[in-house]
C-alpha cells in the first residue's frame, strides 16, 4: 500500500504547462482520473526520475485509452548509447503511435535570476534549469527518434518513425517564495505545492511551537508525510 500511495501520488501531480513549451511537440495527456490500481517493485536506489518512468508505464498499462508498445528504448550508435526514447504508446482510438517524454521535475522559484518566467526555475542545488531541460528536450531528445541510429532502432522493433507522433508529458512540484509575490504567464499555476524560504528567513520567522521534517528523497512523491521524523526547529537547522 506504501508504494501504491507513491505511484499515485507521483502521478495526481500537475502538468507545468497546459499549452506546449516546445514547437510542434504537444503536451501529451491522460485521464488524470484512471489512476494506477497497481505498483510495480522498485530497488530503493532506482533514481526519482527513472522511478517515475516506470510508474508512468505502470499507469499506461492499466489505461483504457493507451497501449504500452515499448519502454526505454536505447539508441545505439556503434557502440555508444546516445540516448533513450522513454516509451512509445498506441492511442487505442484511432491506432495513432506517440513517442511520449516523460518529465518529472522539483523547481523552485528564484526571481533574482535574470531572463523570462522560464529563466527562473531552478532544480536542487541549481543542478538544473527548466531552460535547461527545455533545451535539451528541442535539441537532442525529440530530434533523436529521427536520427540514423533512432531509426535504426526503431526499425529493428518493426517501428516507422516518420508515422510516429511526438508528446511530452512534463510533471512537476512547484515552489514560489514566500515572501514575493509571484504571476505567471506560462506556466500552470496549479502545479504549486508550497512555499520557500530562505534559510535566515525561516529562522526569523518560524513558530516555537512548530516542528519539522527532512524528507528522504524517495518520499518527494507524497503530500503527506507519515514516515518522517519530526524535529524542533534547532535540530532541523542542525541538519540542514
Amino acid at each position: 500500500m506504501y508504494a501504491l500511495d507513491h505511484i499515485q501520488q507521483c502521478m495526481r501531480t500537475q502538468a507545468i504547462a497546459r499549452l506546449s513549451l516546445i514547437d510542434g511537440i504537444p503536451c501529451f495527456e491522460i485521464d488524470p482520473t484512471d489512476l494506477p490500481k497497481t505498483a510495480p517493485e522498485l530497488p530503493d536506489s532506482l533514481m526519482l526520475g527513472k522511478r517515475a518512468e516506470r510508474f508512468f508505464a505502470e499507469w499506461i498499462r492499466g489505461s483504457a485509452e493507451f497501449e504500452l508498445i515499448a519502454e526505454n528504448i536505447q539508441i545505439i550508435d556503434g557502440k555508444i548509447t546516445v540516448g533513450e526514447l522513454d516509451c512509445i504508446v498506441k492511442r487505442i482510438a484511432d491506432n495513432q503511435l506517440i513517442h511520449v517524454e516523460l518529465v518529472y521535475k522539483f523547481y523552485l522559484y528564484d526571481y533574482r535570476v535574470d531572463g523570462t518566467e522560464i529563466d527562473k526555475w531552478i532544480g536542487p542545488n541549481r543542478a538544473d534549469q527548466l531552460r535547461f531541460k527545455l533545451d535539451k528536450l528541442t535539441n537532442h531528445q525529440f530530434p533523436l527518434m529521427y536520427s540514423a541510429a533512432g531509426r535504426r532502432t526503431l526499425s529493428e522493433l518493426n517501428l516507422d518513425p516518420d508515422a510516429i507522433e511526438q508528446g511530452l508529458f512534463f510533471l512537476a512540484n512547484l515552489f514560489v517564495p514566500k515572501y514575493h509575490q509571484v504571476e505567471f504567464e506560462t506556466i500552470n499555476s496549479a502545479a504549486v505545492e508550497g512555499k520557500w524560504m530562505r534559510l535566515s528567513e525561516w529562522l526569523e520567522n518560524h513558530e516555537a511551537t512548530f516542528t519539522y521534517a527532512l524528507a528522504p528523497k524517495s518520499d518527494w512523491f507524497l503530500r503527506e508525510l507519515n514516515h518522517v521524523e519530526w524535529k524542533s526547529v534547532e535540530e532541523m537547522e542542525t541538519l540542514i
